[in-house]
C-alpha cells in the first residue's frame, strides 16, 4: 500500500524511476534515492544529505555505515540520500528537485521522528528542504518530527537560511564542529553562528580530532571528522574515499549523534 500510494504520486509529479547502481535505491526524484520504509514505533527515518559533488554511492555507503553503527530502531524507516551539490553554495539547483522530494515526504512519509543530517554545503540544500516543507499544513506537522544535524555546514542566506523562526519549528538541531587543539574545522565559527541564532534551542557539539591522523590544525582534513573518525588526507579532503571508503582503517563517525538521541517530544514553539 505505501509503495503505491508513493508511486502514484511520483507519477503525478511528472517523475520516472531511473535505473540505479546496485545496492543505491532508484533515482526518484531527480537526485535523490530512497529506501521507503514504514517506520514502527519507537524507530526513525533517516535522511542525510552529502556535500558538493559528493556521488550518490559514496552518501549511500555513508548512511549504510552510520545505521550500522547505531542501535538497529535509529534509522528502521525510510533511508534517503542526495547527490551532493554541484557548486559548494547550491546556487546551481537543476541538479536536485527539492519540490517533489518535499511533496514526496510531507504528503507520504508515516509517522515517526526523522534526523536530517547534512555536512558541509549540503546543508544549504537542508535549508531549502525546510523552507519548502514549511509551505503547507503537512509540512509543517512534519518539521514538528525532524532532528536537524548540520555537521560543519552553513547557516546560510535568503531561502537557503535556517533562521531562528525554523529553528523553533523543529524538533531538535544540532550544530557539529571538531577541534584538534591547533585549528578548527572550515565551518566551525558558522556553527557558532548557528548556535548564537537560538542558545535555547541548538545544541552545539564539537568532536575531538586530536587522535585523528589530520596535520595539526588542517582544517579541511578536520572538516571531514563527522564522517570518519580518521581521513584519509592528513592536509586535505578525498571526498570518494572519506565518504564512500568508510571502514575499519576509516571508521565511521557517529559520536555526534549518540551525543544527542532523538526523542518524540515536539519542538518549544508546538508546546
Amino acid at each position: 500500500m505505501f509503495s503505491r500510494r508513493l508511486f502514484t504520486l511520483l507519477l503525478v509529479l511528472g517523475l520516472r524511476p531511473v535505473q540505479a547502481d546496485p545496492g543505491l535505491p532508484p533515482e526518484l526524484p531527480r537526485g535523490v534515492h530512497c529506501a521507503w520504509r514504514e517506520a514502527a514505533p519507537g524507530e526513525a527515518h533517516l535522511l542525510m544529505l552529502p556535500g558538493w559533488r559528493v556521488q550518490p554511492d559514496w552518501a549511500w555507503h555513508w548512511l549504510q555505515a552510520v545505521s550500522a553503527a547505531l542501535p538497529p530502531a535509529w534509522s528502521a524507516g525510510t533511508r534517503c540520500v542526495l547527490r551532493g551539490p554541484n557548486d559548494a553554495r547550491f546556487l546551481q539547483r537543476d541538479d536536485l528537485d527539492l519540490a517533489a522530494w518535499a511533496e514526496a515526504l510531507r504528503t507520504t512519509l508515516p509517522s515517526g521522528p526523522v534526523r536530517l543530517i547534512a555536512h558541509s554545503s549540503g546543508s544549504f540544500v537542508a535549508h531549502r528542504l525546510l523552507r519548502l516543507l514549511a509551505g503547507s499544513p503537512e509540512g509543517t506537522a512534519l518539521l514538528g518530527r525532524i532532528h536537524y544535524v548540520n555537521l560543519d555546514g552553513a547557516v546560510g542566506e535568503g531561502d537557503l537560511a535556517l533562521d531562528a523562526a525554523l529553528i523553533a519549528r523543529l524538533a531538535s538541531v544540532q550544530a557539529v564542529a571538531a577541534a584538534d587543539g591547533m585549528g578548527e574545522s572550515a565551518n566551525a565559527a558558522a556553527m557558532r553562528a548557528l548556535l548564537a541564532l537560538a542558545p535555547d534551542r541548538v545544541q552545539f557539539t564539537q568532536l575531538d580530532g586530536r587522535d585523528a591522523g589530520c596535520a595539526p590544525g588542517a582544517r579541511w582534513c578536520l572538516h571531514m571528522l563527522p564522517i570518519t573518525r580518521r581521513p584519509h588526507r592528513p592536509e586535505g579532503f578525498d571526498l570518494a574515499r572519506d565518504y564512500g571508503a568508510i571502514g575499519p582503517a576509516h571508521p565511521v563517525q557517529v559520536d555526534y549523534l549518540r551525543a544527542r538521541p532523538i526523542t518524540a517530544a515536539p519542538p518549544a514553539s508546538a508546546r
